[in-house]
């Protein structure tokens, strides 16, 4: 449901980019160390690059077979209509496609609402994320279990984190009955849905800018507080004057990426609302699948909407892009215009005739800062991790109304629902634990059991297949320069502007063809939406490497593969380790491939299948409150391991740290 990973790469990548760039001669040699011709260009031996191709040549069938081909296969799909996914037999319109969605009535609106869930994930989401990391940036005790606790929900899956919210959101049974507020479902208020669900939003979005924006405060240079205090600067001097500017640029990176995933975004509205009520979350994404795969089958039509809505997404970077740079043009003249004021009044402070006086005099004292006092000092130290408890507090308190939910025995009625436990019992987690449907399933829900052991294999299958990959490749882009991988570094670079949705279609009807509706796949689809990412990751890593141990292995005979086991892979540990918990964590919460791919309920992974579990009637009808919500705890405290296994590894590949160069 997210995309995390693509402003670490670019920050990197630049990075690496500067360093090759000062590094003079020597770093323009194509392969320190190895021999090779000094023919025209200086070209490789034939051995060399026939084995950089080898190492690149999985990964571009890959990326070419699910990216490149069905994105050209979508704008042919996009020009044909009829009711099944078989373009032999379906007419060719040409545009009619897309003038048919202008002449829409609800055209209009269903634009509009992407806009809304656009901008409004963005914009609460950011604003918590950079407060939580001014406070948590001074957090130096429990730094490790405040994070694991912040993360929690950025790291649950979409049907998991949307049926927590309904469940503690319920009219009857929710958190609203326990206060005694009756408000109606906020998912049917036509008023109130929006607000709703932007807040849910931001509960599990705002710790990608935490984290982000986190990594960004550690790298200002200390001198920077120093020099801006000594200039008689307070808090609010410091911010406005170092913190803020060094942010900024990355602010505007990672809040134009966001929107891009926000814009796009399938699983908060089909699974919450399905975009109701009468159209009033309808966004561009979900009226595409909606008319795809329930409307009809009128996949080219759908194919012309997510067309449409890529459209009016670039139109928006660009709008958004151009305000991006004003404002940080805008604050950079600032800055040049008060460091510009305040070396006039030193230059005033000084003696107009400094001949005639002692040359001591013509020293320019600093300002003197007014120091707090010892009570300010100590309200401050305490209001530090207040700050960061109360957004640890702010993550985990739908989980902990959870487990209470699931501890209290009372059936739910008029005057018993309450926030904490009344009959505190296990007897919610005995009833689902020993349920024969978790482990045999029904006609109408799957078997949850099979479903999770389903997702394990499918993690442990995307992780390998598009780390190992991702190794080989970016370490081929990092070592051989030419043309192809010239062309495939830019072909991957692409293929992070490319929304999922776009692809969905033509992957379905790949699959279809090939007969792959099923976990192989899903396995693979999920794989290559992985690839470019970890590709970038790794090329980047590898460019910034030393190169020296590989030098000495190559005059003491050692090959391209060898030098990259024995030398270049062992390096690479952290970087490794960052990629491995991006991919486990993001692979075990993918929905819309896991969805679309397979048909078979019983090959799907949990996502999907606790979505279906949880939604159907039988199930509300049956399961009471405290029964529903430990189907939804068990993910989440998996999840929780998870992200506490891996914490470290995470925040790494998200925030783009940890490796060399």
């Amino acid at each position: 449901m997210r995309s995390h990973g693509t402003i670490a790469i670019a920050h990197r990548f630049m990075k690496a980019s500067m360093s090759t760039a000062t590094t003079g001669g020597a770093a323009m040699t194509l392969f320190p160390g190895l021999p090779h011709r000094r023919g025209r260009g200086g070209l490789l031996d034939w051995r060399l690059k026939l084995t950089y191709v080898g190492f690149l040549l999985p990964a571009i069938l890959l990326v070419v077979g699910l990216v490149a081909y069905p994105l050209v296969n979508s704008v042919v799909i996009s020009m044909h209509s009829g009711t099944t996914f078989d373009i032999a037999n379906s007419t060719f319109v040409g545009f009619d496609n897309y003038i048919r969605f202008f002449n829409d009535p609800a055209a209009a609106q269903i634009t509009l609402n992407s806009f809304i869930r656009g901008i409004g994930g963005v914009l609460p989401s950011y604003v918590l994320g950079f407060v939580a990391a001014l406070a948590l940036n001074r957090v130096t005790r429990g730094m490790g279990a405040l994070q694991v606790i912040v993360l929690i929900p950025f790291v649950i899956s979409g049907p998991v984190a949307i049926g927590i919210w309904k469940l503690l959101l319920d009219p009857l049974t929710g958190v609203p009955a326990t206060l005694g507020v009756n408000m109606g479902s906020l998912f049917t208020n036509e008023q109130l849905v929006w607000p709703t669900l932007l807040f849910m939003n931001a509960w599990g979005s705002f710790q990608f800018y935490t984290i982000l924006l986190l990594a960004g405060l550690q790298r200002v240079p200390v001198e920077l507080y120093e020099a801006a205090a000594v200039d008689g600067a307070g808090r609010w001097g410091q911010f406005r004057n170092v913190t803020f500017p060094a942010l900024l640029p990355i602010s505007a990176a990672i809040c134009l990426l966001h929107f891009m995933s926000s814009f796009q975004d399938f699983a908060l509205v089909y699974i919450s609302t399905g975009g109701g009520p009468l159209n009033a979350t309808q966004t561009l994404a979900t009226y595409a699948y909606q008319i795809g795969f329930a409307g009809g089958y009128n996949v080219g039509y759908a194919t012309a909407i997510t067309f449409i809505s890529a459209l009016y997404m670039l139109l928006a970077l660009g709008i958004l892009a151009g305000l991006g740079w004003l404002i940080v043009k805008s604050v950079e003249h600032m800055r040049v215009r008060r460091l510009a004021k305040t070396l006039e009044r030193s230059n005033r402070s000084a003696s107009p005739s400094p001949l005639s006086m002692p040359s001591a005099r013509l020293t320019v004292k600093p300002r003197r800062t007014r120091q707090p006092s010892p009570r300010r000092r100590r309200y401050k130290r305490f209001m530090i991790p207040v700050a960061a408890l109360l957004f640890a507090l702010f993550s985990s308190l739908p989980t902990l109304l959870l487990i209470s939910r699931s501890l209290d025995n009372v059936a739910p009625g008029p005057g018993n629902v309450s926030i904490l436990p009344k009959e505190l019992t296990l007897q919610n987690w005995i009833d689902v634990l020993s349920n024969p449907t978790v482990w045999s399933g029904t006609t109408t829900a799957p078997p949850l059991v099979q479903n999770l052991v389903n997702s394990v294999i499918v993690v442990v299958c995307v992780t390998a297949i598009s780390i190992t990959l991702a190794l080989f490749a970016g370490y081929a882009l990092a070592r051989w320069r030419s043309v192809l991988s010239s062309v495939f570094t830019g072909l991957l670079i692409l293929t992070q502007m490319i929304p999922v949705i776009i692809l969905i279609f033509p992957i379905y009807v790949l699959a279809a063809q090939f007969q792959l509706l099923n976990t192989v796949g899903q396995i693979l689809a999920t794989s290559t939406m992985f690839l470019p990412m970890a590709i970038l990751f790794f090329r980047v890593y590898f460019a910034g490497m030393s190169r020296e141990p590989e030098e000495a292995a190559a005059i003491d005979g050692a090959g391209p593969i060898r030098t990259f086991l024995t030398i270049a892979l062992p390096n690479a540990r952290t970087a490794l380790g960052a990629m491995m918990a991006f991919a486990l964590i993001n692979s075990w919460n993918e929905f819309l491939f896991a969805l679309t791919l397979v048909v078979d309920s019983n090959q799907r992974t949990f996502p999907p299948a606790i979505h279906q579990f949880t939604s159907g009637f039988e199930f509300l009808a049956d399961t009471a409150p405290g029964g529903q919500a430990v189907y939804l705890l068990i993910p989440v405290i998996i999840s929780a391991i998870l992200l506490s296994l891996t914490i470290k590894q995470f925040t790494t590949a998200v925030s783009g740290g940890g490796t060399k160069g």
